[in-house]
């Protein structure tokens, strides 16, 4: 994602996690240093606002995290974690809310679902204020082929 010095600095995603782990979630964040004198990158640890979400009678849980507005230019990290005694473990993103529900008749039929899962993680881009003012062009290079 793509933002500007000033816009909010919201984290938001729907996750599938058994309720025993939902005390052990948490999001570190890579961020830049409020001072900008500074060259050097600050890891936080957070606990999200977990809000629960029931979609055809399953539980789904919605993770939060409000850290205000963006102060500083920079690329911004996160990553969620589970956070265990015996070491820390990836949180799933729900990518299609109806998943779960299809992957659960299937396996009552017993069909072997295949399902592709993505961690909680992403960066955020912000840059300068003023930046909107002037022609810049975004290349992905993910969308694009090597000859």
């Amino acid at each position: 994602m793509v933002r500007v010095t000033g816009d909010s600095f919201v984290i938001n995603y729907l996750i599938d996690n058994p309720k025993q782990n939902q005390q052990t979630l948490v999001y570190c964040v890579k961020a830049p240093c409020f001072d900008e004198s500074i060259q050097l990158e600050i890891f936080s640890w957070h606990i999200p606002k977990l809000v629960e979400y029931l979609y055809d009678d399953i539980s789904y849980i919605w993770a939060q995290l409000d850290f205000g507005i963006f102060p500083r230019s920079g690329f911004y990290d996160f990553v969620m974690f589970n956070l265990f005694d015996h070491g820390k473990e990836a949180v799933y993103k729900v990518l299609d809310i109806g998943t779960k529900h299809q992957v659960l008749k299937e396996a009552a039929m017993g069909k072997k679902p295949v399902l592709s899962v993505r961690s909680v993680k992403g960066r955020m881009v912000v840059q300068p204020p003023k930046i909107r003012d002037l022609s810049l062009h975004e290349v992905i290079i993910d969308s694009l082929t090597p000859d």
